[in-house]
């Protein structure tokens, strides 16, 4: 006998109808299917009249349940993972399953579609070429910031409605009173989105599901040019390759540089 797949089924974050075609297709020939809690998941069931045995996995049994998983799969069984709300493993359960079993050579497919974080860079304000998803902040916050003080990209973040004036403060405390973008209930009756100096933005309560964006603000750095330089003069380097090499050491613009140099 061949053996089962496991699909990694996306599902609404807020609003059933954003579901896939090809989502409710696999959920219906599910002989399983695996979720967070059993409570939130029936009504998604019931709203598709979806009928199949649901399997609470969640990060404090997920590594308990692998064996289960695998004898499914063993047996030929369609297996469907689900979480609450938006897609398996981007923050949410799957995390240390998915990588055995991939790694035990057993079928992973991923059913694509609905997920937080890119309709709230849709709706930040600040969409680079470049981000930072960083999902639930760590508990160890200061180290985290510390991390990303240099990236000078938009970092979005996950967080929950009783936590997100804390880490404001944090934010504020750590970087300034910058400009951040709160969106909150994505595709839900209430979306909103907020965006303002963090001063501005602690009075207000939040409620809901929430992703937190800023950029961290672009540290300034004063750089002893005509001192960094003075070996490389003696040794008889160039001010253009000068310039070059103390741009690869700083990640200053060689342009910016040059000019200490060329007065001299």
């Amino acid at each position: 006998m061949d053996t089962g797949v496991l699909y990694l089924v996306s599902t609404p974050i807020g609003n059933l109808k954003d579901i896939t075609l090809r989502a409710l297709d696999v959920l219906k020939n599910s002989e399983i299917i695996l979720c967070e809690d059993t409570r939130v998941s029936i009504k998604l069931m019931n709203a598709y009249e979806i009928k199949k045995p649901l399997s609470s996995l969640h990060k404090f049994n997920e590594l308990q349940k692998l064996d289960e998983i695998k004898h499914l799969l063993d047996d030929g069984k369609i297996v469907s993972l689900i979480s609450d709300a938006g897609t398996p493993l981007i923050s949410d359960p799957g995390v240390y399953i998915v990588p055995k079993l991939l790694n035990d050579g057993y079928s992973v497919v991923p059913i694509p579609g609905a997920s937080a974080i890119l309709p709230a860079i849709q709706l930040s304000g600040m969409v680079y070429k470049d981000f930072y998803f960083a999902g639930f902040l760590p508990d160890k916050k200061e180290e985290f910031f510390k991390s990303i003080e240099n990236l000078n990209i938009p970092i979005y973040i996950y967080e929950s409605p009783h936590k997100i004036n804390k880490t404001l403060e944090l934010i504020m405390e750590y970087f300034g009173d910058i400009d951040v973008v709160i969106v909150r209930e994505i595709t839900k009756h209430f979306e909103t989105r907020h965006f303002g100096k963090i001063s501005a933005l602690l009075s207000n309560e939040y409620k809901g599901e929430i992703v937190l964006g800023f950029i961290p603000p672009k540290k300034i750095v004063e750089y002893d040019w005509i001192k960094m330089g003075e070996p490389y003069k003696k040794a008889g380097f160039s001010t253009k390759d000068i310039s070059k090499i103390l741009s690869i050491q700083t990640g200053v613009g060689k342009n910016e540089i040059y000019p200490f140099f060329s007065k001299n």
